[in-house]
């Protein structure tokens, strides 16, 4: 995901002129104050490259980013925060948890909603964690907004069964899909990235 960012940012994506990747370039490269939320972010690393090429686009940016996930993942999540802020000094990256299990949004992902684009790597390795990413997506979705939130997802395939997440996006969320490219990942195994426009 975050060469895939890089790449959209230096224009070298080559991909398809349609309304899903005037949507991408709108989200992730307009130079209008923007709003995001990642899913699983781990490391942190997809939401600090976003920061550092958003602050790239222009000087006194003021965009908002949340990387979330578990309790787990935040020691290491706010020390790369913290030791990479130098690279995007004019975005406010937050870290936060984000529990899907728990059924409700943080106060502090509500209270900046509605986001201009979800973003989620790696998120459907878990079967068992679908029912809950979805109603997860669904009340981020639904926060108040100008605009419905721009999905974009790595994606990388282990098992047939996974299918069944982008299915359920697709009939229970109204998410139609465009793969916008191709990465290679750890082992080989290659990650399609995905836009999702909620209908």
């Amino acid at each position: 995901m975050s060469s895939w960012l890089v790449d959209l940012r230096n224009g070298g994506l080559g991909v398809s002129n349609s309304s899903a990747v005037a949507a991408v370039h709108n989200a992730f490269l307009s130079p209008e104050k923007q709003k995001y939320i990642e899913l699983g972010t781990g490391t942190g690393i997809a939401s600090i490259t976003l920061a550092a090429l958003r602050a790239s686009l222009a000087d006194g940016r003021e965009d908002f980013i949340i990387a979330t996930d578990l309790p787990s993942a935040m020691p290491q999540l706010e020390d790369n925060i913290r030791l990479n802020c130098g690279l995007y000094n004019s975005i406010d990256l937050q870290p936060a948890i984000l529990d899907w299990d728990e059924g409700q949004l943080p106060d502090l992902v509500v209270e900046h909603g509605g986001y201009d684009a979800i973003i989620m790597s790696d998120v459907s390795y878990n079967t068992s964690s679908f029912p809950a990413l979805l109603r997860t997506l669904k009340l981020l979705i639904g926060l108040p907004s100008e605009h419905p939130p721009l999905l974009l997802i790595g994606y990388k395939k282990r098992d047939s069964s996974e299918r069944q997440l982008w299915e359920s996006m697709v009939n229970d969320l109204g998410v139609t899909f465009e793969r916008l490219g191709i990465r290679k990942g750890t082992g080989g195994a290659h990650v399609s990235v995905f836009v999702g426009k909620v209908n």
